[in-house]
């Protein structure tokens, strides 16, 4: 039986991958990673390479995050304005 804290059901793997978004990807795996450490059947030889590699998923997403939020702040400058362009 598998140990989840939460109802939500997981993301596809398979879905987010063929969505081409890889924010969207790496929390899927993630969620993924993050159910089979806390399910009963994972051996505990498995524990270590899940932790390394949750850790390293969730370090790529907050990237991502940081990436976008900078983007986010960054003054956007207008060009000339060509009135035969619209």
């Amino acid at each position: 039986m598998t140990a989840r804290t939460t109802t939500k059901p997981l993301r596809s793997v398979d879905k987010t991958a063929a969505s081409g978004d890889r924010r969207e990807l790496l929390v899927a795996l993630r969620d993924k990673l993050w159910a089979a450490f806390h399910d009963e059947r994972t051996q505990p030889r498995d524990l270590s390479p899940l932790t390394l590699r949750l850790k390293e998923i969730q370090a790529e997403i907050e990237a991502i995050d940081l990436r976008d939020e900078q983007s986010r702040d960054m003054p956007v400058e207008d060009g000339i304005f060509d009135p035969s362009a619209v």
